[in-house]
């Protein structure tokens, strides 16, 4: 045909044929049975089928490529598809359990009683605060009444009683005593403490010495004839004379039954183990209980003598006289002082007679009576004075045998005192220690221990001679080399007694390897021994450089680590060369733990270290070595801080010491624990007072720049004295304060005309001062050296910048003028202060390296970009308006950003004055739940760019408004190449490099008065198609209805993303070019995405920007779409095919979006379902199926690429299920394929269609939903498509989606081929 489906070759057909209109239904059915009839009927016909009626289980024949997948998903428990069974499952982890937790967080059957039962108070109330209290009634505990163990409220209603008790019914008595009797007993001992005699709580009533109840003030009134308002001093003596004894005797029985009980449980132990003979009866006395006795019987005759002596009594009763002097009345008291008493709290221990009467007391033995006779020397009841005899034979001598009992010392064998004498053997040990410590006592040496045989030597030293471990000679501590006490003879360098020999002497160079090129004398902590020392220097001195004759052996330089000359000690907590740092502060004696380095701000803080006090010589001597390494920083021993161990150092560190009475190195040696603990940090530039402020005249400060940076200083009104905030302008002056060196010459009058004074008062002042006259009689002039504060000078430099005058000075290329040095410049241009003129962030763009749009921020200059000046922009001549309404300035001194305080920030920050956001924005106008369960509300961004995307775009190009004069506000800017189509676009920023793709200068600043449009484009899922929020135990219909459409099986083709190809295809390739076939499909097209575009107008204001919504539309509408595809893979497609069967295989599917996922495919031919208008591809602005192929060359889905088209099919992205089919009859004939053409089966069809009819052409045919009438027919030679010589293809389906997209799943497919 040539064009659309018209004229048919060889005269198949004509114009008075095709206007007949098509045949009829019964006609067309006739034609295709046969067509099946003929087919079927050819004689060794076979076929081949395809048959997947569900996708439901795992082992498919199929190959997925790309984003195609096998979607299987079924319903849970729950009847959540593809869910776990959570969201039905009870607290017990049973799916669909009745089950759970109650109030009181326990798991369990809400119809069950004990639901909630756990946390109902006794009222019942749940989770209600009232308890059962130790009374059993139900109360809140912050209920007053509320009764508690320990706090008696019976007096207030409750039932704890006075003891604390609950229900103990006792309460308190008149006296206040808890269960007291109060004073109603007739026993008066029972009755509580305040009662007096005549039974009344806290009465006045005393009993008096006749023992009659009286009231005592009258009764004291009446014993003093009036004189006295208090009792009787006597009668008080007395009475507590009598309790005493009373008390006493009482304590003594006490102690006796203890002391008893006691004596018979040791006594009971020895017999049972054997240490005590059964019949023994001794044992240790008390040293308490005849002590008791005697004196409560003291205190009981003091107390009668006080009573019977009419002096002391005080008493002047009738009573009295007659009971105690006259004795005409008999004594009503008993002999214990105790009113009608009979004598039981005073009898003694036996006889019936009392103890004030004379009767027997307990003795030390617990015996009645004895009067101690019981005792012996030895403290032992019963005994017979052997348990304590001493070495002199004498019980109780305390003598005992002492460490010289025994010796061979001639002392103790020639001892001619007593025995129990020190020297005797038995002594005193105390008089024995006494002696012994003298060197006495028998045996006792100088150093205080028995036999040691330690004497003095003629140095007074006491010395142990038969030592084997000490190698010392006699004498040895004050001797000379020649063994004399006191001598002066010492060894040469040559270990000659008393010679003349020096280190440069000969023989000592003879002593040593390098001979006379010994450049020092042998110092052990710096020159190694065996490498300074041949032989002779070996036999002649120890390791240590000392002689040998002295016997030291090298323990003068031995260090703790047992290397001569390390150097090493132990530091306080007993480590050998340590810091101090392995304990703590109570071991080292230092304020805090030590710490490793890297403390503090210069890192070493608190670390610690050992320093060396005194050597050999005590540290007093100023030559003493060890003071000189502590000052060459030396760690504990020799080695320096680099690690480097006995560095040759050109000098002797070590002096020998030539003396008998040298002691070893570490008895000598004396170190301390050290601390560094820094010092608070210097402070930085920023916080230094260096910086004066001139304002209304006067020179304020000095202030920090971080004071500076508030944009104003607070001074004091010269009228009122009030304090004054005055803001700071980028015209304020300032200048900087500096320290600088000075010396001051001070006329001292006249020197002394004595020469001795004018050299004492130099040499007592002289470290004062630079010089002074030394001369007598002169001028005494004195120089003083110190510092002065002064203001640093500043010059103007060629380029408009400034510079210390003292480093420009003579510099003619740099300064203009030294003598026009400046000490008080503008803030603006203070070198050092650039930020302290722009306290606020004003989000304004520097421009260009010239100048920024920025201006400090003041009452009348809310947004800083006021200026006096019209700025030429460089490079492009371009002239700003002058902008000076209110005659403010602005600096434009910088070469960079300055704008260092301004954070990015998405809101508008008010601070004295409003500050617009300072980053870019996107703003998405939808919400609502996404896959993976979280909300995404109005104007929040989520990174998820396969399901959401947003496209925003500016009304004007450059993405914000330009500057022409007036007042300005923060820009949001924006832009890119993605949004303007420009790789080199720089938005709003002309000076920007081009790899800033329009993203270098978002900050400039915008008119208020501006205006434009704002267009948003988003592409989101639809509300459906987002989950709702999964509450515990709640069934949402709507959601169970949603994932319930969506359990099932198939082959899913295009999954719900954007920009995706995808394809399946059968294992086995099907003969489909010289053979009848037809495909039957179901297919669910669902979740399409939802396009939203809004329109708003905007507007600016000085607080924030201002959107009106013009218009907005949404529709819901999938894309791409699908296709059949027949594809005649060549060898090497078809090995990717077999190694890659996964979304890795890149030769199985063509080109996502409008491609449909087969573009691309050579050799194959589809059937499209295109949902999508893509203007760039010429498509149907409606759904359409069209039939697609270009031969051997890659398919295109471009509709140019038709062979025939049409869109008079159903509405396909509805969710519901399609069923489609395609069937091909080979060489049907030109007949059948004008009866097809002229049917009108045949539409949309290009150009293109004749290329692929040859001699037997084919019919290819479509239907959808209606299996009796084709939506769609197109003839097709297959011979056009295929390879020469191949006759079968692989069959499948592909898929692809865009910036839109909607889920492709076959759901069922049947292939069926007549070969």
């Amino acid at each position: 045909p040539r064009g659309a489906c018209g004229g048919a070759r060889g005269g198949a057909g004509s114009g008075s044929r095709r206007s007949r209109g098509p045949p009829p239904r019964s006609l067309l059915r006739l034609v295709r049975a046969t067509v099946a009839a003929v087919l079927l009927s050819r004689p060794g016909a076979t076929r081949a089928d395809v048959s997947l009626v569900s996708f439901d289980t795992a082992d498919l024949p199929l190959r997925f490529v790309g984003a195609a997948e096998h979607y299987l998903k079924v319903n849970d428990e729950c009847g959540v598809c593809g869910g776990d069974s959570k969201t039905c499952m009870g607290c017990d982890g049973v799916p669909n359990s009745l089950y759970r937790y109650d109030a009181c967080g326990v798991c369990g059957d809400p119809s069950s009683d004990a639901f909630n039962a756990d946390c109902l108070d006794c009222a019942g109330v749940l989770h209600g605060a009232s308890v059962l209290d130790d009374c059993g009634v139900c109360r809140d505990p912050a209920d007053a009444a509320f009764s508690r163990a320990g706090v008696p409220d019976s007096h207030l209603g409750g039932c704890v009683g006075c003891d604390g008790i609950p229900n103990s019914g006792n309460e308190l008595d008149a006296c206040g005593v808890c269960a007291g009797l109060g004073c109603a007993p007739d026993d008066p001992t029972k009755r509580s403490w305040c009662c007096d005699c005549a039974e009344t709580a806290f009465g006045t009533h005393v009993v008096d010495f006749c023992c009659q109840c009286v009231d005592r003030a009258t009764h004291w009134h009446a014993l003093s004839g009036g004189a006295a308002e208090g009792p009787p001093a006597g009668h008080a003596l007395a009475e507590d004379l009598w309790r005493q004894g009373r008390d006493l005797l009482a304590e003594q029985k006490k102690a006796a039954d203890a002391f008893r009980v006691a004596r018979d449980d040791a006594k009971n132990k020895g017999v049972a183990d054997g240490t005590i003979e059964p019949g023994d009866r001794t044992y240790a006395r008390s040293f308490a209980l005849h002590d008791l006795g005697e004196l409560a019987r003291a205190a009981f005759v003091s107390g009668w003598e006080v009573m019977r002596d009419i002096a002391r009594s005080d008493d002047k009763s009738i009573c009295y006289a007659e009971t105690y002097v006259f004795e005409n009345r008999t004594n009503p008291r008993d002999a214990c002082g105790v009113c009608f008493g009979d004598n039981a709290t005073c009898a003694a221990c036996a006889g019936g007679v009392s103890v004030p009467d004379g009767g027997p007391i307990l003795d030390d033995c617990a015996s009645c009576g004895s009067d101690q006779g019981n005792i012996d020397q030895c403290d032992v009841c019963f005994g017979d004075n052997q348990t304590c005899v001493g070495c002199d034979g004498v019980p109780g001598s305390g003598k005992e045998f002492d460490g010289c009992l025994g010796s061979t010392d001639p002392r103790y064998l020639n001892f001619r005192g007593n025995t129990g004498e020190p020297g005797s053997g038995c002594s005193d040990p105390a008089e024995f220690r006494a002696a012994c410590d003298a060197g006495e006592g028998g045996c006792c040496g100088c150093d205080g221990v028995p036999n040691s045989g330690a004497t003095r030597d003629g140095c007074g030293e006491c010395q142990v001679w038969d030592d084997p471990l000490l190698e010392k000679e006699v004498n040895y501590t004050c001797s000379g080399c020649d063994g004399v006490p006191f001598s002066a003879a010492r060894f040469d360098w040559c270990c000659e007694c008393d010679g003349a020999a020096e280190p440069s002497s000969t023989c000592y160079a003879d002593a040593t390897v390098f001979g006379s090129f010994a450049q020092t004398p042998f110092d052990p902590y710096t020159d190694d021994y065996d490498q300074y020392f041949n032989d002779i220097g070996k036999a002649r001195y120890d390791e240590c450089g000392e002689c040998r004759g002295l016997k030291k052996n090298g323990a003068t330089c031995l260090g703790c680590d047992g290397v001569y000359g390390s150097g090493l000690m132990y530091d306080a907590c007993g480590v050998c060369g340590g810091d101090c740092s392995t304990c703590n502060a109570t071991e080292t004696g230092l304020p805090y733990d030590c710490e490793p380095p890297g403390r503090g701000w210069t890192g070493m803080d608190r670390t610690c270290s050992f320093h060396r006090l005194a050597g050999h010589f005590g540290g007093a001597d100023t030559d003493d070595p060890w003071v000189l390494w502590d000052a060459y920083a030396f760690p504990n021993g020799t080695s320096r801080v680099d690690g480097v161990s006995k560095t040759p150092r050109n000098q002797t560190w070590y002096s020998r010491l030539n003396r008998a009475d040298a002691v070893p190195f570490l008895e000598a040696a004396k170190g301390e624990c050290r601390m560094y603990l820094e010092p608070p940090p210097p402070p930085t530039a920023r916080e230094r007072r260096e910086w004066i402020v001139s304002l209304f005249g006067r020179e304020e400060g000095p202030f920090t720049l971080v004071e500076l940076e508030a944009g104003f200083v607070e001074v004091a009104d010269s009228t009122t004295g009030e304090p004054l905030e005055v803001p700071l302008l980028p015209a304020t002056l300032v200048a900087r304060v500096e320290t600088a060196p000075q010396t001051q010459t001070i006329a001292y009058g006249a020197t002394s005309r004595y020469q001795a004074r004018v050299d004492e008062w130099n040499a007592r002042n002289g470290a004062r001062f630079a010089s002074a006259a030394s001369t007598a009689e002169t001028p005494n002039f004195v120089r003083v050296e110190g510092t002065a504060m002064t203001l640093a000078r500043w010059d103007a430099r060629a380029d408009g910048s400034y510079a210390e005058a003292e480093g420009e000075v003579g510099n003619a290329e740099n300064a203009l003028s030294t003598s026009t040095s400046k000490a008080f410049l503008p803030m603006a241009v203070m070198p050092g202060m650039e930020r302290v003129a722009y306290p606020y962030c004003t989000g304004s763009t520097w421009r260009g390296g010239s100048h920024r749009l920025h201006g400090k921020k003041l009452p009348g200059n809310f947004l800083g970009v006021i200026t006096t000046e019209n700025i030429t922009d460089e490079g492009t001549g371009l002239v700003d308006q002058g902008w000076n309404p209110l005659d403010e300035y602005i600096y434009d001194v910088s070469t960079g950003w300055m704008d260092q305080k301004c954070q990015c920030s998405w809101e508008w920050e008010y601070q004295s004055e409003p500050i617009p956001p300072t980053c870019p924005r996107v703003w998405f106008p939808w919400s609502g739940w996404v896959d993976d369960g979280w909300f995404v509300s109005e104007n929040v961004y989520f990174a998820d760019a396969t399901r959401y995307a947003v496209d925003a775009t500016r009304s004007l190009s450059g993405g914000g408004w330009r500057v022409s004069g007036g007042w300005w506000v923060q820009d949001y800017g924006g832009g890119g190449p993605t949004q303007y189509g420009d790789s080199g676009a720089n938005i709003y920023n002309a000076y920007g490099k081009p790899g800033d793709f329009g993203f270098g200068a978002v900050r400039g600043p915008a008119r208020v008065d501006a205006a434009g449009t704002f267009k948003t484009v988003t592409v989101a899922p639809r509300d459906e198609d987002r989950p709702v929020d999964l509450k515990p135990y709640v069934t949402d219909e709507t959601f169970a209805a949603a994932t319930s459409a969506r359990c099932y099986g198939a082959a899913r083709v295009a999954p719900p993303r954007r920009n995706s190809a995808g394809a399946i295809w059968h294992d086995a390739r099907q003969e489909v070019r010289d053979a009848a076939w037809e495909t039957t499909f179901a297919f669910v097209l669902r979740e399409p995405s939802e396009t939203c575009v809004d329109v708003a107008a905007v507007s600016r204001s000085y607080t924030s920007e201002i959107r009106t919504h013009l218009h907005g539309a949404c529709e819901v509408k999938g894309g791409d779409g699908f296709a059949f595809v027949v594809w005649d893979a060549d060898a090497e497609e078809e090995e990717a095919l077999g190694l890659q069967n996964a979304t890795d295989s890149i030769k199985g599917v063509g080109a996502p979006g409008p491609g449909l996922g087969y573009a691309g495919l050579r050799r194959s031919f589809a059937v499209e379902f295109d949902l999508w208008h893509n203007p760039l591809y010429e498509d149907p602005y409606d759904t359409h199926v069209a039939i697609h192929t270009d031969g051997h060359a890659p398919n295109s889905a471009h509709h140019g690429a038709r062979l025939a088209s049409t869109t008079e099919i159903p509405f396909l992205a509805d969710g519901e299920r399609h069923v489609a089919r395609v069937t091909f009859a080979p060489d049907v004939g030109w007949d059948l394929v004008a009866s097809a053409l002229d049917s009108g089966e045949c539409k949309g069809t290009s150009v293109r269609l004749g290329r692929f009819m040859r001699q037997h052409p084919g019919l290819l045919r479509v239907y959808i939903d209606d299996m009796d009438k084709p939506v769609l027919s197109a003839p097709l030679e297959m011979a056009t498509v295929f390879r020469d010589g191949s006759s079968d293809a692989r069959v499948g389906f592909t898929a692809g989606t865009g910036e839109s997209w909607v889920t492709v799943d076959i759901v069922a497919w049947n292939f069926t081929s007549y070969a």
